[in-house]
Parts: C-alpha cells; sequence; structure tokens
C-alpha cells in the first residue's frame, strides 16, 4: 500500500456536513502551505548549489529531493481529500433538492 493509499480519507459518504467542510477546508490549505515551503526549499536549493564554499551541498540536495518525493504524495493525497469532500457536499446538496 503507498503512501497516497495511506493518507487517502475512503469513508467520506459516512461523514456529516461538517466534516466533509473541514476536510475540504484544512487539506486544502494545508496543501497551499506545503507548495508555498517547496517552492521556498527550490529556491534555497538552487542558489545554494550554485555555492562552491558549500561543501555539503550534493549530500544535503539529495535529502532534500527525497523529502520533495514524499511530500508530492502528500500533497496528492490531501488535493484527492479536498476534492472529494466538496463532491461528497455537492453530491448531498443535489439530492436534498
Amino acid at each position: 500500500m503507498s503512501l497516497l493509499d495511506q493518507l487517502t480519507i475512503n469513508n467520506l459518504s459516512s461523514l456529516d456536513g461538517g466534516a466533509l467542510m473541514a476536510i475540504s477546508a484544512t487539506q486544502s490549505e494545508a496543501s497551499d502551505a506545503l507548495l508555498d515551503g517547496i517552492s521556498v526549499m527550490g529556491n534555497l536549493a538552487y542558489w545554494a548549489a550554485n555555492n562552491p564554499e558549500y561543501s555539503e551541498a550534493k549530500n544535503d540536495l539529495q535529502k532534500l529531493g527525497y523529502s520533495l518525493m514524499v511530500t508530492a504524495e502528500i500533497l496528492k493525497a490531501l488535493n484527492l481529500n479536498s476534492t472529494c469532500a466538496d463532491n461528497a457536499l455537492m453530491l448531498r446538496a443535489n439530492h436534498e433538492k
């Protein structure tokens, strides 16, 4: 089972509207915050790699790269959870009409 599978919420239909709205909002906000952080890490990594006095640049960039690969899976799960929560709310609203 992948990290994405483990982080994805599968029982959205059993949650109430308040819980779905909270999932949608908090996971979307977390996704945005992580994306901003990744952008900053990219800038820092670029400039660090071009500094000849930074002897640990290659090792640090490898660690950063691995961290970003894992972070991408987390972002996918957060975005999926947020989208699925929004869809579940829309389905409920359509069924209540």
